[in-house]
C-alpha cells in the first residue's frame, strides 16, 4: 500500500459527508481520523505540522473529485554532504 493512501482512501469515503459542514476548506486526516479543518493548505500545514511529522497526514480540500483530479506530494527533504 502506498504511503497516505489508507488516508486518502477515508477521504473518499467520507467526502459526502465533509461537503455538507466543510466545502471549500482544507482537511487533515492520519489514518481513520479528522485531524482539523483549515481555511487554507498553508495554514493546515504549519498546524499540523507543530504535532505531527511531515509526510504522515494527508491534506485535501474538500471539493468534488473526478478523474482530472491531480494529487500533489510534497517531501521536506534536505541532502547534506
Amino acid at each position: 500500500m502506498a504511503k497516505l493512501e489508507k488516508e486518502y482512501n477515508y477521504f473518499l469515503s467520507i467526502l459526502a459527508t465533509l461537503k455538507q459542514d466543510h466545502n471549500g476548506e482544507y482537511v487533515v486526516i492520519k489514518g481513520n481520523n479528522i485531524l482539523g479543518y483549515y481555511d487554507s493548505i498553508d495554514g493546515a500545514i504549519k498546524e499540523t505540522s507543530k504535532t505531527h511529522a511531515i509526510g504522515t497526514f494527508l491534506v485535501k480540500r474538500i471539493e468534488d473529485q473526478n478523474e482530472n483530479t491531480v494529487m500533489r506530494f510534497h517531501s521536506r527533504v534536505y541532502a547534506a554532504k
